[in-house]
């Protein structure tokens, strides 16, 4: 079977999340008349790509079996997660250091494999029935019917919704759930789902996201192009939320959340009869507003934002929104 180049591999992961956002090509291999151009633009922006030291990105090279790891990892949000797992291959020692531990990673999720030799052969090319079978165990179920509810069912890998206006309803999802694409604004409810993975919202013009009586392991915000508004609510539990890019969130009664992580500025609201352990806010998230009914500390690493109405300076941690009691300064 013929190997895959990069380019076409590049166009298989835009097409699973439907992304349609560009971002600016600076590659020196790619001319704005190529048929790729368009798809590298799109990875570009989606943050999977960063080509080579030489500012190249060989888009017509054959894509080996470390560089899919690395293109999957990171187009799947697993970037954040190397695994040593990689040594297990007789070969470790050939692949290269900068894709060992997302070949690990890969590996403890059952997508890529080594040979019956107990090789994982770091160079070699990935064919095209290998891509396809490896993007399809790694995207899981593709759900794009617009306009429609998907519900009543145990997804037992991830899940992709790349069309707007899918609301889910009593779904258990074993893995990620993936919220992309599209080109029209995207109003959600996510209603009695547990997913035992993480929700990503990237690359969409979701304007609103509503989460009632559902169990969420983490929520992953990443999608600059769109004005956000999320609501968790109605006994919903979220271990943590980390925002990536602006959004509004809403924290309301009955809802339960570890830790808000805020790496861009953004207004959160939190009702008095919902609990949140902690609010860390990066240098990048400078001029959030929080606004709080509940006990919540907040760390800052931003030099202001603004807590109840009042400026909050770098380092600051407070509880006890009312009183503004300072417990500690580093």
């Amino acid at each position: 079977d013929a190997a895959i180049s990069r380019a076409e591999f590049i166009a298989i992961v835009n097409r699973i999340f439907d992304y349609n956002s560009k971002g600016i090509v600076k590659f020196t291999d790619i001319s704005s008349t190529d048929w790729y151009y368009e798809d590298i633009a799109k990875a570009i922006k989606a943050g999977y790509i960063n080509g080579s030291p030489d500012g190249t990105v060989k888009p017509n090279s054959p894509i080996t079996r470390q560089e899919a790891a690395i293109v999957m990892s990171t187009a799947f949000g697993f970037d954040n997660q190397p695994s040593n797992s990689y040594l297990k291959f007789q070969d470790a020692s050939s692949i290269s250091s900068w894709a060992a531990g997302y070949v690990g990673k890969m590996a403890d999720l059952g997508i890529i494999k080594g040979y019956d030799s107990g090789m994982f052969r770091p160079l070699n090319h990935v064919t095209r029935a290998e891509a396809v079978s490896l993007l399809d165990r790694i995207s899981g179920e593709i759900y794009s019917k617009q306009n429609t509810s998907l519900s009543g069912r145990k997804i037992e890998g991830n899940l992709v919704i790349n069309k707007p206006n899918i609301n889910l309803k009593d779904l258990v999802i074993e893995g990620n759930l993936y919220i992309s694409g599209g080109i029209e604004p995207n109003i959600m409810e996510i209603n009695n789902v547990t997913v035992k993975g993480n929700i990503y919202i990237k690359g969409c013009l979701l304007n609103k996201i509503t989460i009632s009586k559902s169990a969420i392991g983490g929520l992953i915000v990443d999608s600059p192009d769109s004005d956000i508004e999320i609501f968790a609510n109605g006994d919903s539990t979220v271990n943590r939320i980390t925002v990536n890019s602006s959004l509004k969130l809403s924290i309301l009664s009955g809802t339960s959340v570890n830790v808000i992580d805020l790496m861009a500025p953004s207004t959160v609201n939190i009702s008095e009869q919902s609990k949140l352990n902690v609010i860390n806010a990066s240098a990048s998230a400078e001029k959030s507003v929080i606004y709080s009914k509940a006990g919540v500390t907040v760390n800052t690493k931003a030099n202001t934002i603004s807590v109840n109405g009042k400026a909050i300076g770098n380092g600051t941690i407070i509880t006890q929104p009312f009183d503004f009691e300072i417990i500690d300064v580093y």
